[in-house]
């Protein structure tokens, strides 16, 4: 496949302030492998109440349940996107 995605959750905690909100760092790394610029749509999807708290890169909330990123990537170029997300469950 020319392109390449890896998803990493690097760690996750319960908040101190209820037992049932997390919250997640997630790692993605984007991989190009093809010899054209190409621009990446990342969707991942989360249940029940989540927000974003942090981001490397921007991002949009499609829908209740969709997060998406898109990127652009050079040729033979790997690119990370780190974010936290904070989700009631």
């Amino acid at each position: 496949f020319p392109v390449t995605i890896y998803s990493y959750l690097i760690y996750s905690f319960p908040e101190k302030y209820s037992s049932n909100s997390y919250m997640d760092n997630y790692k993605l790394s984007i991989v190009n492998r093809s010899s054209k610029k190409r621009i990446i749509e990342v969707n991942d999807n989360y249940w029940g109440n989540w927000e974003i708290t942090g981001s490397s890169h921007s991002y949009k909330k499609k829908n209740a349940n969709t997060l998406v990123f898109s990127v652009a990537l050079e040729p033979n170029e790997t690119l990370n996107v780190t974010y936290k997300i904070k989700t009631d469950r």
